[in-house]
């Protein structure tokens, strides 16, 4: 389930649920959170799409390039409307998306381009049904983190999923929740 971070944090105050995973690390003195690991945010087309045989891309290169977007207001879309903004290069965005499994999919279909979160599409990169695109100048990473309730009373089933997601994260052996 996808939701606003702010509404997930709630959820987890309001004992709707147990665990959230969230891009930032809470403020709130009553929830704790341990980070889990780096995503990096990347650029992505279609194999036939034409940026694809560039060496290298900068973002005035892509003023005249159709990009899906995704709907939901971020950090990650902050920090590439900055990019572009502190470039003075248009950023044409032609369709926006509530899910990134359809952005994915208008991309592969070759309708745009669109920066998407590395984890999201890793399987689409390796069957190359998408590429990653070469772009200089740019670079936004940030960290996934697992967020609860600040407090001892966790379900045997939160603690247990907690215990393997952190044993197998890589930031997170060096946290504690």
């Amino acid at each position: 389930m996808r939701q606003n971070t702010s509404q997930l944090i709630q959820d987890i105050r309001d004992n709707r649920v147990d665990l959230v995973l969230i891009s930032f690390m809470p403020e709130e003195k009553d929830i704790e959170a341990v980070p889990l690991m780096k995503d990096e945010l990347v650029l992505v087309a279609s194999p036939k799409h034409g940026l694809t045989q560039k060496q290298n891309i900068h973002i005035r290169d892509l003023g005249e390039e159709a990009f899906i977007a995704h709907t939901v207001a971020s950090r990650s879309r902050h920090r590439v409307v900055e990019a572009f903004r502190s470039t003075d290069t248009p950023l044409n965005i032609t369709m926006e998306v509530a899910s990134i499994e359809t952005i994915k999919k208008l991309i592969a279909m070759n309708l745009g381009i669109g920066f998407v979160p590395e984890m999201c599409v890793r399987d689409e990169l390796d069957r190359r049904e998408l590429v990653r695109l070469p772009l200089d100048g740019f670079e936004y990473q940030r960290t996934i983190w697992l967020a609860r309730r600040r407090t001892d009373a966790h379900s045997h089933a939160a603690k247990e999923f907690t215990s393997v997601v952190v044993s197998l994260a890589p930031l997170a052996r060096s946290s504690t929740v």
